[in-house]
């Protein structure tokens, strides 16, 4: 015994130290396993913000072309107008123009009838023999004339009442137009109204959908967190649930976006009808008075 006494105190110390190096060599061990983790975190985070930035760029990117191509389209509309409205004012100087010909016409035929009858009162003052027969002739153009005169009071009154009864077959083809647009309108909007509220009925069910989901996803995550020995309050254990309630937001926000899109999209189709259903009534209007100046004048 005194002899093994001494040789178990030689070793205890060397023994001791080897434990300590050990124990030290596990502990910087474990702490790069914690900071290689932590790199690992932020460098998956810093990938993820990359991403949403990306996807941001994109969603901004597109709603720039889609405001582009409303101003493009709004161009065209005025475009459109422009033309319409030139048509118009060469259509008035056109039916100008047809009457002051006419003006002109009747001012020469005018004329003539005056200098016809100067040269008939001339020749009445140089053959007064002949005042018989012309008196005679006389009678008879007056006759004549008054039989003219009765036609044409007779031919302008079917005239006046062929124009009534024609603009008011317009008027009815006008109405009727209208009224079958209006139908038409009614129903679009009818139809605009159903497919917004199905829509609004979509996000909200989606709405609680994905709320519902990320609840069970946070709760399960934080199940497993805990199972692990990790608290949700720690850094990583913070990073998992703010990134689910972010993927969340995320597809929140996509859906939104998707949403106002096709609220856009329904609005436009509504606008389109009634820009092509005003259209269409300035084109009958025009052809209608187009048909009516050919027709009487």
């Amino acid at each position: 015994m005194a002899g093994i006494t001494p040789i178990l105190s030689a070793v205890a110390p060397v023994a001791s130290t080897a434990l300590s190096a050990a124990q030290r060599q596990s502990q910087t061990q474990a702490s790069t396993g914690v900071q290689q983790a932590e790199l690992d975190f932020k460098r998956r985070q810093a990938e993820a913000d990359a991403q949403r930035a990306a996807e941001q760029q994109a969603y901004e990117r597109q709603q720039a072309e889609s405001a582009a191509q409303r101003a493009a389209e709004q161009l065209a509309y005025e475009r459109q107008q422009a033309a319409l409205k030139q048509q118009q004012e060469q259509a008035a100087l056109a039916a100008q123009q047809q009457y002051d010909r006419e003006q002109a016409d009747r001012k020469a035929a005018a004329e003539q009838a005056a200098r016809e009858q100067q040269a008939r009162l001339e020749q009445e003052a140089q053959l007064r023999q002949w005042q018989h027969d012309d008196e005679v002739r006389r009678q008879q153009a007056e006759a004549a004339a008054a039989e003219a005169e009765r036609q044409r009071q007779a031919e302008e009154a079917r005239r006046r009442e062929a124009m009534d009864l024609f603009s008011r077959t317009q008027g009815t083809e006008m109405d009727q137009l209208r009224a079958r647009q209006k139908q038409a309108e009614d129903a679009a909007d009818a139809s605009a109204q159903s497919r917004l509220a199905t829509l609004v009925a979509q996000a909200d069910a989606a709405d609680r959908q994905r709320r519902e989901a990320l609840r069970t996803a946070t709760a399960h995550s934080r199940a497993s967190l805990g199972g692990q020995g990790v608290s949700s309050a720690d850094g990583s254990g913070q990073a998992i649930i703010q990134g689910l309630a972010g993927a969340a937001d995320k597809e929140r926000q996509d859906a939104d976006a998707s949403d106002r899109i096709k609220r856009a999209s329904i609005q436009t189709e509504t606008d389109n009808l009634r820009r092509a259903n005003l259209l269409e009534q300035a084109q009958l209007a025009d052809r209608q008075r187009l048909e009516f100046i050919a027709k009487f004048y």
